[in-house]
């Protein structure tokens, strides 16, 4: 699962960004680009530079996408703890995201959490795996709700923790369909025009309207992404 994991992010970086194999290989955990190159020839027939070189089904035209706000808000989040749930994948199954998250309210109703004073009950999810590479069936999205404490895992329901520090938020409204044009226009062309460079760690977005409000023709959601100044050589 881990492989896997790491042949998605470094297959994702090798086809959206203009990063070096070693500097790719660095950050998913292979000690030099031959040690990627090995692993990455067995799981897709070809070699990282005749897979950057090739059209493939991640190798499509980037176009700005409609209603999303490329110029994002830079902020500083402390970490926060989630409930969450898996869910189908929501490309697939329109109503995936909103029976999950009605799954996890029925589950705080009966766990009797108590809501954070001053804090907003949040619609949120997490995806540990790239969807434009991984095979639907692999497809890992949390839905997750946040807001509330003394939380407990149980049954299919976890506790995760959303990592602290800088994040870029992008206002997007629109299909669910288009986060992935939306995620490949923020590392083709925001990323490389500013000082900042990707944390590795999960990406999360953040839906502003309600479960039983959300269509996935119709979003209006900010998506999280995680960022660190480009350190000076």
């Amino acid at each position: 699962y881990i492989q896997r994991l790491r042949l998605e992010k470094a297959s994702y970086l090798i086809q959206t960004t203009n990063q070096t194999l070693a500097d790719i290989a660095g950050q998913t955990g292979y000690q030099s680009h031959h040690a990627l190159s090995k692993v990455f020839r067995k799981r897709f027939g070809l070699s990282p530079s005749e897979f950057r070189r090739h059209y493939t089904e991640l190798c499509f035209v980037v176009r700005p996408v409609e209603n999303l706000k490329i110029e994002p808000r830079i902020v500083e989040l402390d970490p926060k703890k989630v409930l969450c749930i898996r869910s189908e994948n929501p490309v697939k199954y329109s109503d995936a995201l909103s029976r999950a998250w009605n799954k996890l309210d029925e589950y705080i109703v009966r766990g009797h959490f108590l809501h954070i004073s001053g804090e907003e009950k949040e619609y949120i999810t997490i995806s540990r795996d790239v969807s434009v590479v991984a095979n639907a069936e692999y497809y890992h999205v949390y839905a997750c709700i946040g807001g509330f404490e003394g939380m407990k895992s149980g049954g299919k329901v976890s506790v995760q923790e959303i990592e602290g520090g800088t994040y870029a938020v992008f206002r997007f409204s629109g299909p669910y369909a288009d986060f992935d044009k939306v995620y490949c226009y923020i590392y083709r062309y925001w990323l490389p025009r500013n000082k900042y460079e990707l944390r590795d760690i999960p990406f999360f977005e953040k839906y502003l309207s309600a479960p039983a409000d959300i269509s996935s023709d119709d979003l209006l959601a900010d998506i999280y992404v995680p960022v660190e100044k480009i350190k000076e050589r």
